[in-house]
């Protein structure tokens, strides 16, 4: 006899417990912004996306998020600042920070892991990477 097929449903990837299904994506161009937002909520994820830091830390002050994203490969050292301000606030926050793969790299340990915009599926996969460590935490 034939097992039933089993139908799979389409769930955050992030553990819904403490606010870690949610991601927040702070990014300083409204085209990169709409097109992530847009990407991860087809994958699942629940985004919260927006493009000042103030917004940013006000809204980290009020929620919590799973993931941060910080993209702002204009300044930095900007962003760079921003993850080192969560970072003090929040010690075990899950940040990822997006730079230009031939841009400096600012001077910090708040992130949890940088790397070049890449393709879709890579931005994915490093997304997947980092949720999985902060439900895991």
């Amino acid at each position: 006899m034939a097992m039933p097929a089993m139908r799979r449903k389409t769930e955050p990837r992030l553990a819904r417990a403490h606010g870690h299904g949610r991601i927040l994506l702070l990014d300083d161009s409204a085209a990169s912004r709409r097109r992530k937002t847009e990407l991860l909520s087809r994958h699942g994820y629940e985004v919260t996306s927006i493009s000042t830091e103030e917004e940013a830390y006000t809204l980290c002050r009020k929620h919590d998020f799973g993931l941060i994203l910080v993209d702002h490969r204009k300044d930095p050292q900007r962003a760079a600042d921003f993850c080192q301000r969560i970072r003090e606030e929040r010690p075990h926050q899950m940040i990822g920070l997006l730079l230009d793969p031939d841009g400096a790299l600012p001077l910090t340990k708040s992130p949890n892991l940088i790397w070049p915009d890449e393709d879709d599926d890579h931005f994915l996969a490093r997304v997947e990477t980092l949720a999985a460590f902060s439900a895991a935490a």
